[in-house]
């Protein structure tokens, strides 16, 4: 009997030091994971991407803000700007930036992003129209050639966004300086990005996917970069088949990714919306943090589209991540403590432009006009 008690202690002791030993080693990798993660975070974000400027760019820039000073060991990451005077901003504070900007410009969410470093006036993305046609072939067969794609050229007008930031002089913790300067410049770029993606012009700005006459043909025989509507179903409002029909005017392909975009009150519109059965055809979040749905796609509540009258374009429906690109590029900020005497304002400015590079992919839903 104590011979067993011993080898069951003894079993027991070496169970005990097996599962420290694994505890120690998962332990280690987990530390090593969170390094990890720790490293990333101060590393430039991927094209789109956006995270929060790390306490020592956020550093950086309050100590710009309030001194217009930059230490030697800053200086890799705050450029000169090229074109103007002043400073190119680091990835990190244009992310934080533009995260804020988000808010106010909720196209972002849902459209391409691309970040370029090009410094041309235009840029020029081609598109191939119709794509190059297919054939069969046996194991042996020749394969001829095949014709080629039809290419049309999408061309970004060249646009820039700025603001003028004052702040007061008796601003005094970096840290502070940093995140008025980021929420301010942010709210400032993202209202005006929030008008121009949707019914920007192109002149001195973004072309808006709205801008342009939209036509009722449909995408075998629409012309290359015009938008498709579809009538609401009556002369003053909205009717819940009319909304069944534009979600089905889109291909497959695209209607998988399909969001609803439209303003606060088009939103209340459509809420009281019925089908046959008298059900509501709007269904509210399940889950906090969740979107509303309409027949079953997110809705994305865009303050700049057009109210519900004859002959408008209130409400857009489409997949805008294929349909409408935003080209982003470098942002640049300018300290002037002189031409306000109890103002330091921070002027910043950033080359942003966007435009519509499948018309397939968004469709519109006009109002009647009698």
């Amino acid at each position: 009997m104590e011979a067993e008690i011993k080898s069951l202690i003894e079993q027991q002791g070496k169970a005990f030091m097996d599962f420290k030993s694994r505890t120690d080693t998962e332990i280690k990798e987990l530390g090593a994971a969170l390094d990890e993660i720790a490293k990333k975070q101060n590393r430039p974000p991927a094209a789109g991407g956006s995270f929060h400027a790390t306490h020592e760019s956020k550093a950086a820039l309050g100590r710009y803000v309030r001194t217009g000073d930059l230490p030697d060991t800053e200086r890799k990451a705050w450029t000169e700007a090229s074109d103007s005077a002043g400073v190119l901003v680091p990835e990190q504070i244009a992310s934080a930036v533009m995260a804020v900007a988000k808010k106010y410009s909720p196209m972002r969410e849902v459209c391409k992003v691309i970040q370029i470093q090009t410094t041309a006036s235009k840029f020029t993305q081609p598109i191939i129209v119709d794509g190059s046609p297919s054939g069969w072939v046996g194991e042996v067969d020749d394969r001829p050639n095949t014709a080629a794609p039809s290419i049309e050229g999408i061309t970004f007008p060249d646009a820039e966004c700025y603001c003028n930031i004052p702040l007061s002089t008796w601003v005094d913790e970096d840290s502070q300086a940093a995140d008025l300067v980021i929420q301010e410049i942010g709210k400032s770029f993202g209202r005006s990005e929030g008008s121009a993606f949707i019914t920007g012009d192109g002149s001195k700005k973004p072309i808006g996917f709205l801008h342009g006459t939209p036509s009722a043909d449909d995408d075998d025989t629409r012309a290359f970069g015009t938008l498709q509507y579809l009538l609401s179903g009556s002369a003053t409002g909205l009717t819940s088949d009319a909304l069944i029909s534009l979600v089905y005017s889109l291909k497959p392909e695209y209607r998988m990714n399909g969001v609803w975009v439209m303003n606060a009150s088009t939103i209340a519109a459509v809420r009281k919306l019925k089908n046959t059965s008298g059900d509501y055809i709007w269904s509210d979040s399940i889950a906090p943090g969740q979107p509303a749905m309409l027949l079953g796609y997110r809705v994305l509540e865009a303050a700049n589209m057009p109210d519900i009258e004859a002959g408008a374009l209130p409400i857009a429906f489409g997949d805008f991540a294929s349909g409408y690109t935003i080209l982003d590029r470098s942002m640049a900020m300018l300290r002037d403590p002189y031409s306000v005497k109890q103002y330091v304002q921070i002027y910043a400015r950033k080359r942003v432009s966007g435009n519509v590079t499948d018309s397939c992919a968004i469709k519109l839903l006009k109002v009647g006009t009698a």
